[in-house]
């Protein structure tokens, strides 16, 4: 009548009415719910860290768009400057070439007005002698003039 299926169910209910006597479950479910209860504080920390993650991120992502927007300011100004850098210096680079065209055209009139005025006194002196040489001899005309022309000449070359 009392197999061993008996036996080991008997012994099963003895083992579980032991269990229950001695507190066990109560032991269980406790360390259960406190792994439970520290489960849910490691959820609430997770969930803590992300969304100050999160506000780490835009902060930082807002910090980034400013920074690119201020490092796009900063090379617009600097294309401007550049342009106006160049513009200024052409400015300078032209005034620069039309004073000195026009040094350069001042000292070709000063020449020019000095080699004509040159011109004038040699040929004031030339005058000059060949009256000299006329008056000194009429008698010679003829080689005085020959004289004066050939000396004219010399001078001129």
């Amino acid at each position: 009548m009392f197999t061993e299926t008996f036996y080991i169910a008997v012994a099963f209910l003895v083992f579980f009415g032991m269990l229950y006597k001695f507190g066990v479950h109560k032991t269980a479910i406790s360390a259960i719910d406190s792994r439970a209860v520290q489960i849910q504080a490691e959820l609430d920390e997770a969930k803590r860290l992300n969304i100050e993650a999160q506000s780490l991120l835009a902060s930082i992502t807002s910090k980034k768009e400013a920074a690119e927007k201020e490092a796009a300011e900063i090379v617009a100004n600097a294309h401007l400057e550049a342009k106006q850098i160049a513009q200024e210096s052409t400015l300078k680079v032209e005034e620069f070439i039309a004073r000195r065209s026009k040094q350069a055209e001042l000292k070709i009139s000063q020449a020019q007005e000095q080699a004509v005025q040159d011109v004038r006194n040699q040929a004031a002196d030339l005058s000059a002698t060949m009256a000299g040489f006329l008056m000194a001899d009429q008698n010679n005309n003829a080689d005085l003039i020959a004289k004066g022309i050939a000396q004219v000449r010399t001078q001129m070359n």
